[in-house]
């Protein structure tokens, strides 16, 4: 009886280990997208770009329109990813 007992715990512990290395692995992948969608927000945005731009210290119609609504689009990626990357773990520790 203890070895049948030692053998489920043994299984279970196995999958359990097995589980936590696949969910440690999404959320990793999902925490380098959304730092990647973040620097692409930040890049799209280009302070510096802006600083040393004339046109961008006067507002001529210059483009800003597009670089918001593309940088508006990226920060919705990243917060996006950011919202899976949180939900894996509470997905899986809830009741049946």
């Amino acid at each position: 009886m203890k070895k049948n007992s030692l053998y489920y715990f043994a299984i279970i512990t196995l999958l359990y280990v097995i589980g936590a290395v696949f969910i440690g692995q999404a959320i990793y992948n999902q925490s380098k997208r959304y730092a990647e969608d973040k620097s692409d927000y930040v890049d799209v945005l280009n302070f510096e770009d802006r600083l040393l731009n004339i046109e961008e210290w006067i507002y001529t119609g210059s483009g800003w329109d597009d670089r918001d609504l593309a940088s508006k689009e990226k920060l919705k990626s990243s917060e996006m990813d950011y919202g899976v990357e949180k939900n894996i773990p509470t997905v899986l520790l809830q009741n049946p």
